[in-house]
């Protein structure tokens, strides 16, 4: 399982000054910091409400919604881009962008026929992945062990040969990916113009706000079998894009316009600056110049799951073994980068992105344990499993107004006062869901594995 729940980085040379984030551009975590200082939310709710209204989406999907004006944004599996209308949840349009759209009829073709191929490879792995399991179980438990041994050896290597043919079809056949990250994990990015989305297939789009296509592009396929995360990044006149490479794509046409090489990771791009020169910052921990895609820096700290974060100047890598380095002021060509400090919360995964506010950095692991790190030393301060029930924390922290808020994917929230020291607010349920919750004024948008949520109390009218 390697989603990454979380997903779009986008924030200005506004922001890295002065911490505030421009509204004509939101994606994910809308400003990709997943602070809301100005929101004042409902602070408990449960699968009865307080709801503004409650929307059944087509299918399910990973990504955040996008608020942007009086519309919002969200995906749906497995390839669907659909626009709710904010004031009442109604559904305004819904666009399906199947890899085919991007594909040519030869390349259609090619890629049924290596899908073929594909089928039959693995109608063989089955019944030896099976043999495979049967053979474990009696190394362990009866006599004979060396001949079980060599049986499995035997049957692995089979394995290992049909593996290969598969992964060098990969380029050819329709992405594989985790049923629980599907293909719709990564969360759109709008300059309220246009909407931008890319999908697990590799594919790209691009549609006005009245949900007229205006280009699809394939930009590369991933080719592990766990599926696709990283959401867009949308900076000026160019959508940065990273798959397995780095891409930056003309906005308005989808042309690539440079590629910059790199690894696949699951955790959304960032964007900063380093003197008055625009740099993405990728998972694998690549500094990208925007402008031409030049690598300043790469593999400062790459990140197993989850995202980089920037504040003041200061990248910070948050993972087990994680670390803060100074970004320099000027970046005319290859940077030094200075390291302020390693760290290392509790080891586990870490899917959801971190979250710096007043000084600390807030993060928790797939398994609830929640941390706060000083963002000037790197030290852990504390570290406490939370109760938030069985399942996995993919949604990343959120802050909204003075508070904080922690979900996992079994629907349950909890609101906790940020500090050095813990403290709970309140708890709350909800249905299931893996993205992150999105802030505006006085309500809370959710988006469910089922139903898109306007959680909120409804004010009263005159007569």
């Amino acid at each position: 399982m390697r989603p990454q729940v979380v997903t779009t980085i986008l924030v200005s040379a506004i922001f890295w000054a002065a911490g505030t984030a421009p509204a004509e551009v939101v994606g994910w975590r809308t400003d990709g910091t997943g602070r809301y200082p100005q929101a004042s939310p409902p602070l408990e709710w449960s699968p009865d409400g307080p709801f503004i209204w409650k929307t059944k989406l087509p299918t399910w999907s990973n990504a955040s919604p996008v608020v942007c004006g009086n519309k919002i944004i969200v995906c749906a599996e497995p390839d669907l881009l659909v626009c709710v209308d904010r004031a009442d949840g109604k559904i305004l349009w819904q666009r399906a962008n199947p890899l085919e759209d991007a594909l040519d009829a030869e390349q259609i073709k090619d890629m049924a026929l290596a899908e073929a191929q594909a089928e039959k490879i693995q109608d063989q792995m089955s019944p030896l992945r099976r043999r495979q399991r049967q053979l474990r179980g009696s190394m362990r438990r009866g006599p004979g062990k060396e001949k079980f041994e060599a049986q499995h050896a035997e049957v692995a290597k089979q394995i290992k040969t049909l593996q290969k043919k598969l992964d060098a079809m990969a380029e050819s056949i329709k992405p594989r990916t985790h049923t629980t990250n599907g293909y719709t994990s990564a969360t759109p990015v709008t300059d309220g113009k246009r909407v931008y989305a890319v999908f697990g297939t590799g594919i790209a789009v691009c549609y006005d706000m009245r949900g007229n296509r205006q280009w699809i592009k394939l930009i590369q396929k991933p080719t592990h079998e766990w599926g696709h995360s990283s959401s867009p990044l949308l900076i000026g006149d160019k959508l940065v894009v990273h798959i397995r490479d780095t891409f930056g794509l003309d906005a308005a046409t989808g042309e690539q316009l440079w590629r910059a090489r790199s690894e696949a990771h699951w955790g959304s791009i960032i964007a900063g600056k380093t003197g008055d020169v625009n740099v993405a910052i990728n998972s694998n921990g690549d500094i990208v110049r925007v402008a031409d895609g030049a690598v300043l820096a790469g593999k400062v700290q790459p990140l197993d799951y989850n995202s980089p974060a920037i504040y003041k100047g200061v990248a910070y890598f948050i993972q087990h073994g994680g670390k803060a380095v100074r970004l320099p002021e000027a970046a005319s060509g290859e940077i030094v980068l200075k390291t302020l400090w390693k760290t290392n919360p509790p080891k586990d995964r870490y899917y959801g992105s971190p979250l710096i506010h007043n000084g600390l950095i807030h993060v928790v692991h797939r398994k609830n344990m929640y941390s706060v790190i000083d963002a000037t030393s790197g030290e852990v301060l504390f570290s406490k499993r939370l109760a938030l029930g069985s399942g996995t924390t993919y949604p990343s922290i959120t802050l909204a107004g003075e508070h904080l808020f922690v979900s996992i994917d079994n629907g349950t929230t909890l609101v906790l006062q940020p500090g050095r020291e813990y403290k709970q607010v309140a708890k709350n349920r909800l249905e299931k869901f893996r993205s992150s919750p999105v802030f505006i004024g006085d309500r809370v948008y959710i988006r469910g594995l089922e139903h898109l949520y306007c959680i909120g109390k409804r004010q009263a009218t005159g007569t």
